[in-house]
């Protein structure tokens, strides 16, 4: 199961082979049960909550009262709920272990583990930092499965180039549904990895066309990603030429939409309009016909700077469009945006900051009913990665 996040069981307070009761039926839980069962660490005897009629099973564990804790034989009793969650409960805990509120062991601080790492936390030394601070957690505990399971989990971690995890989702959907290599169009691809929606799959051994008005960008995105068909073309309604205005060499907000640039320019009037160029814009139907055969890629990515709503209105999707369109689509724009795709077979699956992810009509089923068969549940809430 793909998650933005995993728990670490606190092994250094737990003696291999005791009895305990995990205390709180949460996802911290699930992610001890695991790693216990991994290891065959200790014999979980149960898990008690506040209120086990609303979770009455967690993993084959039956959820009891936390009235047990007073009365039943264990030798400790595992506080397995989040941080904030701990410090709400505390009293109500210690009150319901009575004479055995000394086997009661409570989370170590920080023990939640980030498993989605995006580019700008490697940059700056995230991963180095993260896995000394989890090894000086866990370094004391003799046993050495667990620094085995350390190691084997250390190596689990996944990578997204995107700017808040949007290309963990969407691989985790394809993964479901069965699609191993997804074909993709970027369109604003921008920089080849920063921030980038498709970078991932291409790193995968997936290949597509990326499309980037701004021709500061174009050398790069050849060199970097040499198998990918790079175009320095604009997406417009009809063919031509258009206006490209830019505050800076590089800079994200360069658009074809002039109301955009200065609306920007107003809100930050450090920056100024320094260029405008003349780009050569094409339709969104020439370049699937011209480069696709006409079959659209299995994945569509746009983000264009104010203009989404107006090229995906123009196109005419057929039998072989896209399975998952990633959208930016500010608040306002949301609801009109959700229209217009759903009259063109796509229903909203979930948003991420700034972007929409959409899924063929049906494809929303099929993934929740594979899911449930493999075992595995949605993660999106949890994968925000700022």
């Amino acid at each position: 199961m793909m998650k933005s996040h995993m728990y670490l069981f606190p092994f250094s307070k737990v003696e291999k082979g005791s009895r305990i009761i995990l205390v709180g039926a949460s996802l911290v839980t699930e992610d001890y049960i695991q790693q216990i069962r991994s290891m065959d660490y200790c014999d979980i005897l149960f898990v008690v909550d506040r209120d086990p009629q609303k979770q009455n099973e967690v993993l084959g564990l039956h959820v009891k009262s936390l009235d047990l804790l007073a009365t039943e034989d264990f030798d400790y009793a595992v506080v397995s709920l989040g941080d904030s969650r701990v410090e709400r409960v505390k009293p109500e805990i210690v009150r319901h272990a009575g004479d055995n509120h000394e086997k009661i062991v409570w989370p170590i601080k920080g023990n939640k583990i980030p498993l989605v790492i995006t580019q700008e936390k490697k940059k700056n030394g995230f991963l180095s930092k993260l896995f000394g601070s989890a090894n000086n957690k866990i370094k004391d505990s003799v046993d050495p499965k667990i620094f085995a399971f350390y190691e084997k989990y250390k190596h689990q971690q996944v990578f997204s180039f995107a700017k808040n995890g949007e290309d963990i989702v969407i691989s985790h959907i394809f993964d479901i549904l069965g699609v191993v290599k997804p074909s993709y169009i970027d369109i604003g691809a921008h920089h080849p990895f920063k921030s980038s929606n498709t970078a991932l799959f291409y790193d995968r051994g997936s290949r597509g066309i990326l499309i980037e008005a701004n021709p500061n960008y174009t050398s790069q995105l050849k060199n970097a990603r040499p198998h990918d068909i790079v175009l320095n073309v604009g997406v417009g309604d009809t063919p031509g030429n258009l206006d490209f205005y830019m505050v800076g060499d590089y800079h994200g907000v360069n658009s074809f939409s002039k109301e955009h640039v200065e609306r920007f320019i107003a809100k930050y009037p450090e920056l100024e309009l320094q260029e405008v160029r003349k780009i050569p814009v094409t339709t969104l139907g020439d370049v699937i016909n011209e480069q696709c055969g006409g079959v659209w890629p299995h994945f569509l990515d746009i983000d264009v700077e104010g203009l989404e709503y107006g090229i995906l209105s123009g196109c005419s999707f057929d039998e072989q469009n896209p399975m998952i369109l990633c959208v930016e689509c500010y608040d306002k724009n949301t609801a009109m945006m959700n229209d217009m795709l759903a009259d063109k077979g796509y229903e909203p699956f979930c948003r991420i900051a700034s972007n929409n992810i959409y899924l063929k009509k049906g494809l929303s089923k099929m993934y929740f009913d594979k899911g449930q068969q493999m075992k595995t549940h949605l993660f999106q809430a949890r994968i925000t990665c700022k």
